[in-house]
């Protein structure tokens, strides 16, 4: 990562608890210029924004992610490789 990460946008996601917890502390902490949410369920995604917790929340995993400097998995193990297969070719080398 070239640029510093007060600079980043933060895609985490899997807004369950883990992935909540750390979009509150990343938005609290001011890390990153940017906290993005991704979950499966509208209340979900409703939930996290209206809390707070990011700035961008989306239900739709290509939008949630294209454009983000890092990309966080927050999803049950069993989730992750096919999480992987479908952002992949969105993501940024490095």
């Amino acid at each position: 990562m070239s640029k510093p990460l007060k600079e980043c946008s933060i895609a985490v996601v899997g807004l369950g608890l883990m992935g909540a917890s750390l979009c509150m502390d990343l938005k609290a902490r001011q890390v990153c210029r940017e906290v993005r949410g991704v979950a499966r369920r509208t209340r979900t995604v409703l939930d996290a924004f209206f809390a707070g917790a990011v700035d961008l929340a989306t239900n739709d995993l290509q939008t949630g992610v294209l454009g983000a400097d890092i990309v966080i998995l927050a999803t049950p193990v069993r989730t992750i490789i096919a999480t992987l297969e479908e952002i992949g070719p969105r993501l940024w080398p490095g």
